[in-house]
């Protein structure tokens, strides 16, 4: 396939999806993580590898794939055709009055004693051939009326509701000296007295909940970067959290898992297993094989045996899935799910999850297990 123009990814990935999203059931949210794969990058070499690209996101069957191909063919064939008609609409006309200009100059003789040269006419620019010629940058959107903006604010989760979300794990402990008034319980001792003898002090409430993010990144989770910083971003600064640790892995975690979000720097797990206690609220973030729809046994069995070694340290175990729930279906987050409560990344879901591994709320009807009726 030939290269492609730096704005064809984006005009491209718009059409594809006003193409397939009512036939694959597409959200604004798929079109919202489908830009931002192509702005981090992917899909950039070849119309075909943007075609892999979009195809690994958005299609989660067999059927999906192969009707994909077709769809995604004509939808290059068009853009090209739109490319060559603004080309020859570029290149300049010849009037037929600049051409009779040319003959008469060419047939006028020439003087011995004074020469007068015709007029340089400066050469048209001539466009380079390529797979795809440049076109107009807009904002890739559904309407015509609907900004990058708004396009935001409709994504799985906005930040304001993960802040609000770590806000409300809250695990009080009275710590240190007593330098708080306590004002309910000096009226009672004046009302029990019959006189002031001075205040009733008590020690300051500290939130004492300890958060730990075991986050997927690379592959499938590319397009959902942006969510997950968000998430550690909230927690870490805009929280009373006691404390916040952040471990990375891909697509599964193993022996190591890594401290940064480039994995290079690795941690073992067995060093962190030993700093989680039965009062440390864990979250899970992975699209656990649902983003392509895959069902990896290997995949499934090795999660399962690390969240029986999360089990065994602490109960308050979450997952938030950032595939909606309807693309669970034969994946492995289908099983998954009724392994530990999983919960889309909408505010629902990610209410739900942190409801569950702060222990304050039973199962919400956004998860699973629990909430089979909020399957859809």
């Amino acid at each position: 396939m030939k290269a492609v123009a730096i704005e064809f990814p984006l005009r491209a990935v718009q059409s594809a999806f006003s193409k397939v999203r009512k036939d694959f059931h597409l959200g604004v949210g798929e079109l919202q993580v489908a830009i931002e794969a192509v702005q981090g990058g992917f899909g950039a070499a070849d119309s075909e590898a943007l075609g892999l690209v979009l195809r690994s996101l958005w299609c989660h069957s067999v059927e999906e794939q192969l009707q994909w191909e077709t769809q995604w063919r004509q939808v290059v064939k068009a853009i090209e055709e739109q490319a060559k008609e603004r080309k020859s609409r570029e290149e300049p006309l010849v009037t037929s009055e600049e051409r009779e200009d040319d003959r008469s100059d060419e047939s006028q003789p020439v003087s011995n004693t004074s020469v007068i040269p015709n007029p340089v006419r400066e050469a048209a620019p001539v466009t380079p051939s390529v797979g795809f010629s440049p076109l107009p940058v807009k904002v890739p959107t559904v309407d015509e009326e609907l900004d990058e903006f708004e396009l935001r604010s409709v994504g799985p989760v906005s930040r304001r509701s993960m802040s609000y979300g770590w806000r409300s794990m809250r695990r009080l402990r009275a710590i240190g000296a007593r330098t708080v008034v306590d004002v309910t319980a000096t009226v009672q001792q004046v009302a029990r007295q019959g006189f002031y003898g001075g205040p009733v002090m008590r020690r300051r409430q500290v939130n004492q909940a300890r958060l730990v993010l075991f986050i997927d990144q690379q592959g499938s989770m590319v397009p959902f970067h942006r969510w997950s910083r968000d998430l550690v971003e909230t927690a870490m600064g805009e929280t009373t959290l006691a404390s916040v640790n952040v471990f990375y892995f891909y697509n599964v975690p193993q022996e190591f898992l890594y401290l940064d979000e480039h994995l290079t720097k690795p941690i073992a797990l067995s060093k962190v297993l030993e700093a989680i206690d039965e009062e440390t609220s864990v979250v899970m973030v992975s699209d656990a094989g649902a983003a392509r729809g895959r069902r990896d046994r290997s995949r499934i069995r090795e999660t399962t045996r690390f969240v029986g070694k999360v089990r065994s340290r602490t109960e308050m175990v979450g997952w938030l899935n950032p595939m909606p729930m309807s693309r669970w279906a034969r994946s492995g987050a289908e099983i998954l799910a009724y392994l530990v409560p999983m919960g889309s990344m909408d505010r629902d879901g990610f209410m739900g999850v942190v409801g569950e591994v702060t222990g304050n709320s039973p199962s919400s009807p956004a998860l699973l297990p629990g909430g089979e009726g909020g399957k859809s």
